[in-house]
């Protein structure tokens, strides 16, 4: 459950507009993306951080840039990235991910440690 989430909040399952001016905010299914930089951590928490870090920037930021243009273009407020990570379809599994870091499975002892 969502509660306390302003208007234009680009976090989807509990984002809402009000007002008469439209807006727009991108949703991504960013699974893939941890997927691809977790693995080459080899177990070291900073190092995954740090790769999560570059790796959502690598890909976010062009994004970004090109939502700043189609908003100026067409006089529209642009609300941000939702770029929380839930998979879609044939996304890899959030578990591998994490169990890729060689910690334990996931739900063992540390998963939280990991997750956070």
């Amino acid at each position: 459950a969502s509660f306390n989430v302003p208007p234009k909040t680009p976090f989807f399952p509990a984002s809402y507009h009000e007002g008469a001016s439209p807006s727009f905010a991108i949703g991504c299914e960013t699974s893939e993306l941890l997927a691809h930089a977790m693995p080459r951590a080899g177990g070291d928490l900073p190092r995954a951080k740090a790769l999560l870090v570059d790796t959502f920037t690598d890909q976010l930021l062009p994004l970004q840039a090109i939502a700043r243009q189609l908003s100026q273009a067409h006089g529209l407020q642009y609300d941000g990235i939702d770029a929380s990570v839930a998979p879609m379809g044939d996304a890899s599994p959030l578990t591998g991910s994490f169990e890729s870091l060689g910690l334990g499975s996931f739900g063992q002892s540390g998963t939280l440690a990991a997750a956070a």
